[in-house]
């Protein structure tokens, strides 16, 4: 951002992993699976 002050506000995107219960496994599979594409700014 210091070589680009017009970048604004950089986020990474965030990712579950260690879950244990199925529902927060489901949703780790859900966000590996569509986090790339979500990320890329496809959504």
């Amino acid at each position: 951002m210091e070589a680009n002050p017009n970048a604004g506000i950089i986020q990474s995107s965030p990712k579950a992993s260690g879950m244990d219960t199925l529902y927060a496994r489901c949703q780790q599979f859900a966000t590996r699976v569509y986090g790339p594409l979500f990320t890329a700014g496809l959504h």
